[in-house]
């Protein structure tokens, strides 16, 4: 525990009531709405839906592009979404019904059927919109009117037998314009699975048949709560309220406990969470600018038991560890036009936010508690200006097409790390429809969590690792939970991407996005064992008397730096084919520009337009042109991706990535085949011989095929709204195999550990009502 951090005080309760009493209260507001709300609109057939700007989408899906993928909720698909252009969801910025929301959480679980559309606006369009300029901004429109309950469940087992899997969720959606309400309840079974079960090779000197006592996959169980409820409160305010509650337990088998003249008993890890979370948003009109309240507690409990073994005892001894951590947060907004230039209008973004979080923890061991509480505070402001240079518009520099330049500056202030500040440039460029091009460049910094710095310690006995100092592969006691005095990390990041879409009349896109960062402090768990990492952090490496590895501690630890070069090439192509067929698909969309340069949606009933089958492929290739480490100050660099390599995650770095997806579908059914490849890494394995561990190549395959009830049974009503999927994952149930250079496979690199689980197959049935 640092010293320097005060445990909390009755302040911040006081600040935590007053928090909840607004949640109450908004929640009161959004579940009594005006009657005007409460109805259906006069006028069902026509919306008009605003965004603050108007900006050009890089990609537009409609509801039927939606559709295709066979996906059921909103989150499921802005992933999908998202891995198409490499990205994560988690890093976006998010619009729904042009409305900034905190994050995707309070729309992720809404049924895929909400969507009316999505569109990916570009990278350096944010600070419009009132997100970063460095951030992706996802625009969702969803449909206007929905009433619906949904029941999904699904079953999924290994074909190598040992191990299955049940999940199911129930849903249910009332959407009427902008009042939207939903609850969510998810459940999902893990089954165990035993080193015996994969036929795992136990080490020299343990029990041979210990596999019937050490897992290779947890036994899991997982119940989550959640509830939503959104409405438009006033003519200029607009609220969303989005609570969760999620519990969970999972047990590991660590191994036998063996007593003289008694069979071996099986030690165990056992841990339960409970967290809980309730975030509260505010959006208000005030003439041209838009201005947003983000508020946010989150709560998160830990509790973990493990068996210690100790020599010569009659029973293993356990040990206890408990961690709590909340969180408490708010953040306004503002943003909105500052000026008309001849190019457009100048945007102003201005942001202020602070956040508190605490933790407890607790170790029990024999008669021995330690217990720590601490706590972190930050304070932060931002300000963010977009500059548009030129625009086609007669009299702006025309012949430049569109131009603009964003900036952004943030000051923030943590308690025991001080005041940092970090800033962003970025511009966008489209001299023509079929081309726009993007660039930034950013410094930031970042203080660590405060669950890396003051998680409780946990010690995992009978936890396999590899020793490349004697070369054989040992259990050890790992050792996790926070590094006290870990510094900031401060990074540079350059990134410029174009995107091209050479057919007016194909939907096929094309980017290209060279990506650069190099990080100071870069603050990692322990890399695997390798003499490099050895030598710089001896201390994390305990040996008993002959030289045998008996304990790791793999705790966050801090690199000098590192430097890593990509680039990364892609398409993304939508084909439509043969003849349109089945019934109508929702609502004709046409879009138009409104006052000020607003962008205007109006929806309308459907025309004689039909659903088409569609082919979509998407493809990308990641190349590594450089990463390099720098253990500790004046040191020479390690190359990542040569044969003297640090594994991160016990993984190499390989230099080529390759990821594509296929998918077909038409009205009722559809099929996707995605491909994963990785080309060779390395790591370096020095120690008494000179020796090194190659990771082969890696190919994966997944397919997932779904049909609706209706197309199976048109005629019968049981069968409708329903829809099977069916998904095998690792088709061709290939491991990834590790060897040293005398072609050996160290025990703990064994193709079991690799992938546990195979290859599986996985049926999901739901149904909508």
């Amino acid at each position: 525990m640092s010293p320097a951090r005060s445990p909390h005080s009755s302040a911040h309760g006081r600040t935590f009531k007053g928090l909840i009493a607004l949640a109450a209260l908004a929640a009161a507001v959004c579940a009594c709405p005006s009657p005007a709300l409460a109805q259906p609109p006069d006028h069902p057939d026509i919306l008009v839906t605003a965004t603050p700007a108007r900006v050009a989408p890089e990609r537009s899906l409609s509801g039927a592009d939606v559709e295709s993928y066979g996906l059921a909720t909103v989150g499921e698909v802005m992933s999908e979404v998202a891995a198409e252009d490499g990205e994560s969801r988690e890093e976006a910025a998010y619009i729904v019904n042009g409305k900034r929301i905190s994050g995707l959480g309070s729309v992720s679980d809404l049924p895929a059927e909400a969507i009316q559309s999505i569109e990916v606006l570009p990278v350096g369009t944010g600070v419009k919109l009132g997100a970063s300029p460095s951030q992706r901004v996802y625009q969702i429109r969803l449909r206007r009117d929905l009433d619906l309950f949904a029941g999904r469940a699904a079953a999924r087992a290994s074909t190598d037998g040992g191990w299955s899997s049940a999940r199911g969720d129930a849903t249910w959606t009332r959407i009427r314009g902008e009042q939207r309400f939903h609850l969510t309840a998810k459940v999902r079974d893990d089954d165990i699975l035993l080193e015996s079960e994969r036929d795992i090779v136990q080490p020299a000197g343990v029990l041979p048949d210990a596999g019937r006592f050490r897992s290779l996959a947890p036994a899991a169980r997982r119940i989550d709560l959640s509830a939503v409820a959104a409405d438009q409160l006033t003519p200029w305010l607009s609220g969303a309220l989005n609570g969760r509650l999620a519990f969970a337990d999972r047990r590991v088998a660590l191994g036998p406990f063996i007593k003289a003249g008694a069979a071996p008993e099986p030690l165990d890890q056992r841990g339960r969470t409970v967290s809980a979370s309730a975030d509260l948003t505010l959006n208000a009109e005030i003439g041209t600018w838009q201005a947003a309240f983000f508020g946010n507690y989150g709560y998160n409990r830990v509790r973990t038991a493990t068996d210690i073994p100790s020599a010569g005892a009659a029973a293993p001894s356990l040990s206890r560890v408990r961690s709590s951590v909340r969180t408490l947060g708010a953040e306004i907004s503002a943003f909105g036009p500052l000026a008309k230039l001849p190019a457009g209008p100048l945007i102003l973004n201005l942001k202020a936010g602070a956040a508190r979080d605490w933790i407890d923890g607790e170790r029990r061991f024999g008669n021995v508690t330690l217990r720590n509480s601490s706590s972190l505070a930050s304070t932060n402001l931002t300000a963010g200006i977009e500059v548009p240079i030129a625009s086609r518009r007669p009299g702006a520099l025309a012949a430049l097409g569109d131009l603009s330049a964003s900036a952004e500056y943030s000051l923030q202030h943590m308690s025991d790390f001080g005041s940092f500040s970090a800033w962003t440039l970025s511009a966008l460029w489209r001299p023509a429809d079929w081309l726009s091009l993007t660039g930034s460049i950013a410094r930031s910094a970042e203080a660590p969590s405060i669950a890396s710095l003051d998680d409780p310690i946990v010690e995992t006995p009978g936890v396999r690792y590899f020793d490349p100092v004697r070369g054989e592969t040992v259990d050890v006691t790992l050792v996790t939970g926070g590094t006290p005095g870990l510094g900031r990390r401060r990074g540079e990041t350059n990134r410029i991407a174009a995107n091209v879409k050479p057919f007016r009349s194909l939907s096929l896109r094309l980017t290209a996005e060279y990506f650069e960062s190099r990080t100071r402090n870069h603050v990692s768990e322990l890399p695997a064992g390798s003499l490099s990492i050895m030598q710089a952090f001896p201390q994390r490496f305990v040996r008993d008397p002959g030289g045998r590895l008996t304990g790791v501690d793999a705790r966050p630890v801090v690199f000098a730096g590192r430097t890593d070069r990509q680039l990364r090439t892609g398409l993304i192509l939508s084909l439509p084919l043969g003849k349109a067929n089945g019934a109508p698909a929702g609502l004709a969309q046409d879009e138009e520009e409104g006052e000020g340069g607003a962008s205007l949606t109006r929806l309308s009933r459907p025309s004689a337009a039909r659903v088409r089958p569609r082919l979509q492929l998407s493809a990308a290739h990641s190349w590594l042109l450089e990463s390099r480490l720098v253990i500790a100050p004046g040191q020479r660099a390690v190359d990542l991706l040569s044969r003297q390599a640090v594994g991160f995650g016990g993984l190499g770095q390989p230099r080529h990535r390759f990821d594509a997806s296929l998918g077909y579908a038409e009205r009722g059914l559809g099929a996707r085949l995605t491909v994963q490849s990785r080309g060779p890494s390395f790591i370096e394995s020095s120690g008494t011989t000179a020796n090194l561990l190659r990771f082969e190549p890696l190919n994966r395959f997944d397919l997932r095929a779904w049909i609706q009830g209706e197309r199976l049974a048109p005629k019968s009503k049981l069968m409708k709204g329903t829809r099977f999927t069916l998904a095998l994952t690792n088709l061709t149930n290939v491991r990834e195999r590790v060897s040293d250079r005398f072609g050996v496979t160290p025990l703990s690199y064994q193709p079991g550990y690799r992938d546990p689980i195979g290859r599986s197959i996985e049926l999901e049935f739901r149904k909508k009502f």
